[in-house]
Order: C-alpha cells, then sequence, then structure tokens
C-alpha cells in the first residue's frame, strides 16, 4: 500500500513541476523574423506600488541560441493608457539573452511594451500588451493586503485632491463670514457714533430752565 503512495506522491510531483512553471511564467512568446521574443514583467504577478519592470528575452528561433548585445540596438517604451515613457534595457545578470528596464507600475490595469530598432538586418517594431493570452495586467496591491488594506496611490491622490478642496471651500466659507462679520461690527459702530452725537445735539439745542 505504501508503495501505491509513493508512486502517486512522485506522479503529483511531477504533475506540479510541470504545470507549476507555466503558471508562472505567463510571458508572450512570438516570432520576429529570424528571432523569438519573450515578453512580461520581471516579476508576475505584478502589482502596483512594487517594483517591476520590463523583461525581454532574444532567441533564435531555429536554434534557440540566445542573442547578445541586443541593447546596444534595441529600444524599449512602456506605456499605460496615454502616458509612455522610454526605458533603458540593461543585459540581465548571469542569464544570456535576457534584457531588464525596472520601473515601478503605480497604477494597475493594463500595460503595452514597445520595441523598436534594428538587430542585424532585421527591423524591429514590436508591441506587446499585458492581455489573458500574454503577460499579466497589473493588479492592485489591495487585493493580496491582510488584515487591512492601504489605497493605491491613485486612490490616495484622489482623496488628497478632495481634502484639499473641502480645505478650500471651508477657508472661502470662513472668509466671506469673517467678512460679513467686519461689515455687521462696523456697522452697528456707525449707528452708535450716529446716535451719540444725535444725543450731544439735542442736550445742546435744548433750553435751560432757571
Amino acid at each position: 500500500m505504501s508503495r501505491y503512495i509513493r508512486w502517486f506522491s512522485l506522479a503529483l510531483a511531477i504533475v506540479g513541476c510541470v504545470l507549476l512553471p507555466s503558471a508562472a511564467f505567463a510571458h508572450e512568446q512570438r516570432d520576429v523574423g529570424p528571432y523569438q521574443f519573450t515578453v512580461g514583467f520581471m516579476n508576475e504577478p505584478a502589482f502596483a506600488g512594487e517594483q517591476n519592470g520590463i523583461w525581454l528575452k532574444i532567441a533564435d528561433k531555429v536554434s534557440g541560441q540566445a542573442v547578445e548585445n541586443a541593447a546596444d540596438t534595441i529600444q524599449a517604451v512602456v506605456m499605460k493608457g496615454a502616458a509612455s515613457r522610454p526605458m533603458e534595457l540593461q543585459p540581465a545578470f548571469g542569464e544570456k539573452g535576457v534584457y531588464t528596464a525596472v520601473f515601478y507600475p503605480m497604477e494597475a490595469g493594463d500595460y503595452t511594451f514597445h520595441f523598436s530598432g534594428q538587430l542585424g538586418d532585421t527591423p524591429i517594431d514590436e508591441t506587446f500588451t499585458s492581455s489573458p493570452d500574454g503577460f499579466h495586467a497589473v493588479s492592485a496591491a489591495s487585493e493580496l493586503q491582510f488584515p487591512s488594506s492601504v489605497p493605491a496611490p491613485a486612490e490616495l491622490t484622489a482623496q488628497l485632491a478632495a481634502s484639499q478642496q473641502t480645505a478650500s471651500t471651508a477657508l472661502i466659507l470662513a472668509g466671506i463670514g469673517l467678512g460679513v462679520g467686519l461689515v455687521s461690527l462696523l456697522g452697528l459702530i456707525v449707528v452708535a457714533v450716529r446716535s451719540r452725537r444725535a444725543g450731544s445735539g439735542l442736550a445742546e439745542s435744548s433750553p435751560v430752565r432757571s
């Protein structure tokens, strides 16, 4: 009986070794001329606000041999919505044909990596966007935070803007109230002065009886 249990455990381990890399290595592969590009985030799954970056592997699509020195002729740009930023690819330490560019994805959602330039005689102009069939999108860090969650930077910015707007409104209303109070006080002073003068005038004009 114990022999069957050992065989069953070994089979589960083999299945796990086969399936787990495919789940963790959620990158997109594409043939680009004579080359094969594999693209994704450096760390997957990716979370907003955490250090991450572009991960690019280039190999000969026939021989599988790593393509070195590609960072000298390939430029990268990361894009999120209407925002974009050029990134400098660097050879990954100890991994031939692998290039990375570190950045902090600050918002959850889909990101796009664009590569352009030249590899040998092949012009490069390729765009990779996160998708269910490619590399993972960026998730909100609050999805894994426990026991309490911290708002994402975008949420904090919105909350700060709302607080500033509320403070500005309160300051304006306080200024208006102070102005109204000063005008009312000035009016009372004017009325009091006039009343006093009027009283003094009446006293002076009244006849003196002997």
